[in-house]
């Protein structure tokens, strides 16, 4: 099955942190949010610093790593942003 590979920019350090694979931009974006608002981690005390990038893809069956031009898919302030928007739609219904 063929996975997507991200890796997230730090800014600050202008470096990529290790890739980690996800089915789909999706599945990725909602796990950078995750990191995004967990006050503990380095990168929910400072979102603005950081952005969620798509690398690559992984294929499991072959081991196949494919190389693909960076996209960035999201950076930390738009993804909270996302995430106060459909919490705030969420009470006004």
């Amino acid at each position: 099955m063929k996975m997507n590979l991200y890796s997230i920019f730090d800014t600050k350090s202008g470096v990529f942190d290790r890739p980690f694979c996800a089915v789909s931009d999706g599945a990725a974006t909602r796990a950078f949010g995750d990191m995004c608002k967990e006050p503990e981690s380095v990168i929910g005390k400072h979102p603005d610093d950081f952005a969620l990038y798509r690398v690559g893809s992984w294929n499991n069956v072959d081991a196949q790593i494919t190389v693909e031009p960076k996209e960035c898919m999201i950076t930390g302030p738009e993804i909270l942003s996302q995430m106060d928007n459909v919490a705030e739609l969420k009470r006004g219904q």
